[in-house]
């Protein structure tokens, strides 16, 4: 027999369970669960992708440096070799200028004294890059620079540099067989000299 406190008590349960259900979220579609799940695996995955963005291209920087071939691969020596060997080696000691240049028995080596204040210098500096440039893949000559620095004014004193810019040229054959100004005027008459010796015109015999 129900008595009077009980329909409401029982009123009172059945408000609690529809005001628990009305702040109870709403089933999720499986769709709309990986439309919001997406950003966070992209976010994981991004990092991975740069990486693996990155060992590509130190791969294909690492296959540059091989020829494919019948049969497999053979290493580029001639551009490793060109890595190797600076354009224009620069010298700044004695012993140095005797083992790249005056002891040099391979090949004419080109050499020009400069200064780093001075303007004529900085002139001609391109005229003399672009010309080893051009000369580069000739295995027969070697480009050398000497600047005057506070530790080897004795080196342009005893070789009797008056002035910079100046240039040497030595022959395998000969040694020491041209001693001229390299200003930028006169760079054109340094070059035709030079190459002179490339094409073998110059008689290099300095016996009497």
């Amino acid at each position: 027999m129900m008595t009077r406190k009980q329909p409401l008590l029982l009123t009172a349960v059945l408000i609690c369970l529809s005001t628990v259900s009305s702040f109870a979220p709403a089933p999720m579609s499986p769709s709309r669960t990986l439309t919001r799940i997406r950003p966070r695996i992209n976010q994981v995955a991004t990092p991975f992708e740069e990486m693996e963005k990155e060992e590509e291209k130190e791969k294909e920087k690492d296959d540059s440096d091989w020829t494919a071939v019948e049969g497999g691969f053979l290493p580029r020596i001639g551009r490793r070799k060109q890595q190797m060997h600076p354009l224009i080696t620069e010298v700044s000691t004695l012993e140095d200028y005797k083992a790249e240049v005056v002891d040099c028995e391979e090949q004419i080596v080109v050499v020009k004294f400069y200064s780093t204040w001075c303007r004529s210098c900085k002139a001609m500096a391109p005229l003399y890059k672009k010309l080893a440039n051009s000369l580069s893949d000739n295995p027969n000559i070697k480009f050398v620079q000497v600047p005057v620095t506070q530790h080897n004014t004795l080196l342009h004193q005893g070789l009797g540099i008056p002035s910079v810019p100046f240039g040497h040229i030595y022959h395998k054959q000969g040694g020491l067989v041209e001693e001229l100004k390299i200003k930028k005027q006169d760079f054109g008459d340094f070059k035709d000299v030079l190459q002179s010796y490339v094409d073998g015109s110059c008689n290099t015999d300095l016996a009497p």
